[in-house]
């Protein structure tokens, strides 16, 4: 992992050997991941192994991990900044002033990498972030308003800022239904469910916040009051979605079929050639 990209016969196996290393357990295993944080990053092959090496320091759960994390997140690369973020809150320690400042600091990102820090303080239960938060609650990008919100709800108790959030979860744009899912999910709030079940989003995302809202300690027991819900979730019949008019296909199921056969025709011929 630490030897120069240009000397290695394939200098892949460095992200490989970050990745080795995320299960070990030994301190001089957590040392070279911690060190490799400073790896040269003119190279591309010692930028993916940071944010790999980033990655596996959150698995390895280890509070002498985080001084190098919080490096991190000052790091020009958005990959490597979220990685940091993520494994922060997966080591879960509290976080004193500077840390709860510097972490805060990494929302004048890009819009992805203030969905993942919103989230982080959302996850870490941290609750001097509400004004800087709040802010973003009507954010052009659904993607950090949704968790703005997920944040207000989770953390400070209120419920009314996921309103905007239900009407999103039928929107033309399918990017904006699963990000309002895992939104909705994140805030845990169980008189969103019925709405949450029947978005037309896959099964399992669904299911995912779902289980987050009525078994957030993962237990595996559904409570009785919403057995009906998470049947009628799994069971995952079309029929119970909020589908819009103009989405549903008004052809015959034979031609269905023959655009089906060739499609797949298509594919095969495409396959072949290749």
């Amino acid at each position: 992992m630490k030897t120069n990209p240009e000397e290695l016969k394939n200098p892949l196996e460095k992200y490989t050997a970050a990745t080795r290393l995320a299960a070990c357990q030994s301190d001089e295993s957590l040392e070279a991941l911690i060190e490799a944080i400073s790896l040269e990053q003119e190279n591309l092959f010692n930028r993916i192994t940071r944010r790999k090496v980033l990655e596996a320091l959150g698995r390895r759960r280890d509070s002498r991990a985080l001084p190098g994390l919080f490096s991190a997140l000052t790091f020009d690369d958005e990959p490597s900044v979220i990685n940091a973020v993520d494994s922060i809150a997966q080591i879960g320690s509290a976080l004193d002033i500077e840390q709860r400042r510097d972490l805060l600091n990494a929302l004048k990102g890009s819009d992805n990498q203030k969905r993942s820090v919103i989230q982080e303080h959302r996850r870490l239960g941290i609750e001097k972030a509400d004004h800087e938060i709040s802010v973003l609650e009507d954010d052009a990008n659904p993607l950090v308003a949704g968790a703005a919100r997920a944040y207000a709800a989770k953390i400070h108790g209120r419920i009314d800022r996921l309103n905007p959030l239900i009407p999103q979860l039928t929107d033309p744009i399918a990017g904006r239904r699963r990000s309002a899912v895992i939104d909705l999910g994140d805030a845990g709030e169980s008189s969103v469910l019925e709405h949450l079940v029947s978005s037309p989003v896959s099964m399992p995302l669904r299911a995912k916040s779902a289980f987050q809202i009525v078994d957030p300690e993962k237990t595996g027991l559904v409570p009785a009051p919403y057995a009906e819900l998470i049947t009628t979730l799994l069971q995952d019949n079309p029929l119970d979605m909020a589908l819009q008019q103009d989405w549903i296909y008004e052809s015959s199921q034979s031609d269905i079929e023959k655009i089906s056969s060739t499609v797949t025709k298509a594919s095969s011929t495409g396959a072949h050639s290749l």
